[in-house]
């Protein structure tokens, strides 16, 4: 029923038979999805006109994009589940459709994907290319933390310039009306209630809609929760000491982990204050302009890194291997790492981040008390995911929140609150408490995985499902009980440590050198032809000379598709590092081959001369 009340306002909209609204009340309308849409899914998007400031009741509408990805039920629930982002300030809703295509919520229920105000699809998008550029120019140099700080902030102050010249007001990018955005489009969709879903900052605006707008509210999945309350520059360094705490300890607990790498912890801190003291040098592409780019990397630079991983299960098993490999010396584990990594710099609206942050988060914190916590932690006392962010609130000019937005929400609508066990961001315990706040909750903290754990899990969503489907009763979590446990990485079980794969990868497969995989492929078309012309001719030779250079090439052959089925098979993030352990064989056939290859040169050399030739 809900899905033909959108499709018939989308239509009166297109027919331009709905009444006129005055310019400060908001409107929505039919338009084509902005992002990628994949195949098979029935998505309609759309896109509301909302007040930028709504405060100044005449001032400027701003644009934020929606899209409803169709249930597979032919009458679906009448309050559909709303997705508001992973991540953030600044993160893309929208983005995130494609991961969500086969979720269980679809089975009853329309999922909606609202883009934030601010954010990448939105109109306008506070985006900041400068800061980003600008932080990814500090990891090419070594410089004082101040020049490094000083940098940033002049790229920032040029971005917020450039932002105002636009006519955008800094002040109007928050929670409190990101959530009267969410507010507007319920009710101009015509829903009494509906479902809300969001992680890590997303948690947090959906909180303030908890406060704020709780009628429309029928219950809501918090995951990693970015909470108010906690003055979360304060507990950056302790949280992330946490995480850490939390892998050196369950290595030690695991026998493959713990056997490999006894001193872990310890190599760990050793590896940070040997880069801080001779920064490594890593030569990556830039992930905007492609261009080759020399990075120095300090001890402070690998903190910030080993941070990023612990977001993800699928890094955080590699994190001992990394960690004992840079110990050892092998430098080149890094590369794979920074060029992955610093993708991310450039993945969010930077403006929306700041106008939110420094508004929101930022005025609460004590400077002092942040300084002080940290002296707990002396490895780890220089951290922070952006040294420059309390210099650029002090200049971004967001204002500041109303006290009530830093204080703990309390509810009665029903939540599922979900965790990761590595969480290097949003302490368990912190969304827990936060958990604590709400009568109806339900918390669960999934082990094995880390920040935002909605994206990394099955389980997660299955609970999530669950949930919204009977949000008055414990949800089925009996797929706790079955996830697997974290199977951390080692060389003695899982790869074989060789740069030359993840070299190939860049260099042949992915293109970055067109003239060297123009001439593998001529070359492995020659070692077809040699076998083709082997096998033709078999029958009528008679010397093993002349089978040497065929059965080179043959095992030659062999050998590729052996590679092409083991890297097809392996696990992505491995193959940057090595190959998987499996292939132990495979390098023994390389030595059959190189040893057949020396021993037709050989042959060739050393064959008798020609007896015609002889006589003259």
């Amino acid at each position: 029923m809900k899905r033909m009340v959108i499709c018939i306002v989308f239509a009166a909209l297109m027919l331009g038979t709905l009444p006129v609204r005055a310019q400060s009340a908001p409107t929505f309308a039919p338009v084509e999805c902005p992002m990628p849409i994949p195949a098979g899914a029935r998505v309609t998007c759309g896109e509301i006109r909302v007040p930028e400031n709504r405060s100044k009741p005449n001032g400027r509408m701003i644009r934020l994009p929606f899209a409803v990805l169709h249930s597979q039920h032919p009458h679906p629930q009448p309050d559909p589940v709303v997705f508001i982002s992973s991540g953030g300030p600044g993160g893309s809703s929208l983005d995130a459709l494609a991961f969500y295509v086969h979720s269980a919520h679809l089975q009853e229920r329309d999922f909606i994907f609202v883009e934030q105000r601010g954010n990448k699809y939105a109109d306008p998008a506070l985006e900041c290319p400068e800061v980003q550029m600008a932080a990814f120019a500090n990891f090419s140099a070594v410089d004082a933390r101040e020049i490094e700080i000083a940098r940033e902030v002049d790229a920032a102050r040029a971005c917020r310039d450039r932002l105002l010249a636009q006519g955008i007001d800094l002040t109007a990018y928050n929670s409190a009306e990101s959530a009267a955005d969410l507010e507007d489009l319920r009710v101009l969709l015509g829903y009494e209630q509906w479902n809300l879903v969001g992680a890590s900052y997303a948690a947090r605006l959906v909180l303030t809609t908890m406060r704020l707008y709780p009628d429309g509210i029928r219950s809501v999945v918090l995951d990693s929760v970015y909470a108010p309350e906690v003055n979360a520059y304060e507990q950056h360094v302790p949280t992330l000491a946490r995480a850490l705490e939390t892998l050196f300890a369950n290595c030690a607990a695991d026998v493959e982990c713990g056997t490999a790498y006894p001193a872990l912890e310890a190599h760990f801190y050793a590896v940070i204050e040997r880069m801080n003291a001779a920064p490594l040098v890593v030569n990556v592409r830039h992930p905007v302009t492609d261009e080759s780019v020399t990075l120095r990397l300090t001890g402070d630079d690998l903190i910030l890194g080993v941070f990023n991983a612990l977001y993800q299960r699928n890094t955080i098993r590699f994190l001992p291997f990394i960690i004992e490999e840079l110990y050892r010396g092998n430098v080149s584990v890094i590369e794979p790492v920074a060029q992955e990594g610093f993708k991310n710099i450039f993945s969010r609206a930077q403006g929306m981040y700041y106008s939110a942050e420094c508004r929101e988060e930022y005025p609460f914190n004590d400077p002092a008390a942040q300084t002080e916590i940290a002296r707990s932690y002396p490895a780890l006392a220089n951290f922070m995911p952006s040294i420059s962010e309390p210099a650029i609130c002090e200049m971004w000019g967001a204002g500041v929140a109303d006290a009530s937005e830093s204080q703990a929400v309390t509810s009665d609508i029903p939540a599922l609150v979900l965790a990761g066990e590595y969480d290097p961001v949003t302490s368990p315990a912190f969304t827990q408490a936060a958990a604590a706040n709400l009568a109806n909750s339900y918390f669960y903290q999934l082990p094995y995985f880390g920040h935002a754990v909605q994206d990394q899990s099955n389980c997660a969503n299955q609970l999530a499902a669950s949930f919204i489907q009977s949000p008055a009763q414990d949800p089925d979590a009996t797929c706790l009980q079955t996830l697997s446990r974290l199977d951390f990485v080692t060389t003695s079980k899982d790869i074989l440590p060789t740069r030359w794969v993840y070299w190939a990868n860049r260099e042949i497969l992915q293109g970055g050198n067109p003239l060297l995989a123009a001439v593998l492929a001529l070359g492995v078309l020659g070692l077809v032809i040699q076998v083709v012309m082997f096998a033709l001719k078999f029958k009528s030779m008679r010397s093993w000379r002349a089978i040497l250079p065929a059965l080179t090439a043959l095992l030659t052959l062999v050998s590729l598709f052996w590679f092409y089925r083991v890297i097809i098979t392996a696990d992505v993030t491995l193959l940057g590092f090595g190959l998987p352990a499996s292939a132990r064989g495979l390098v023994g056939l390389w030595g059959a081959v190189g040893a057949f290859a020396l021993a037709s040169l050989t042959a060739q050399f050393t064959r008798p001369k020609d007896s015609n030739m002889s006589k003259k």
